[in-house]
């Protein structure tokens, strides 16, 4: 796969009323776009921001909930609960993806399994979540940043 790039993502999470912290998200939103790596938004809202690239080189991709409730990365499939075999999801409807920002995420784990990290945000109180599938075989990274650190530390997502 000499030349093929892999799936990757980027969430920026913020709070929107502190102008630093708006004031680097821009910028780091801004240097995305202008990138030669294919970044495509699947969420900007205010105080999260979610980029993935790499889309279509594998069975990766981005599941958007609906009314900017965040998203899904990765590969999801339902749990076939009744005996029935699972099927890989294509997209989340409406009642469920209500359920599952609701449920802060919990939602994802009782009913689908796969490869993926979540990124789910209640609209009305801009509460944020971000989980990874217990198995933690989608890499997830995150760098607390905060302008008075001068050390930056990429510590790995725990799975929920």
């Amino acid at each position: 796969m000499k030349g093929q790039s892999m799936y990757r993502y980027i969430a920026m999470l913020w709070d929107p009323a502190q102008a630093h912290a708006a004031a680097a998200a821009r910028s780091l939103i801004e240097r995305l776009r202008a990138s030669a790596t294919r970044w495509s938004p699947v969420l900007e809202s205010p105080g999260v921001a979610l980029f993935h690239a790499g889309q279509g080189l594998g069975p990766d991709s981005a599941y958007p909930l609906p009314h900017a409730g965040g998203a899904v990365l990765g590969t999801v499939f339902s749990r076939g609960f009744d005996g029935s075999a699972s099927s890989r999801t294509k997209a989340f409807d409406e009642p469920d993806a209500a359920r599952i920002v609701a449920s802060g995420g919990k939602r994802l784990l009782e009913k689908y399994w796969g490869r993926y990290v979540a990124v789910v945000r209640a609209p009305d109180s801009a509460q944020v979540w971000v989980l990874r599938e217990p198995s933690g075989s989608l890499p997830c990274w995150y760098i607390a940043h905060d302008r008075s650190e001068e050390r930056r530390v990429g510590k790995e997502c725990r799975s929920r």
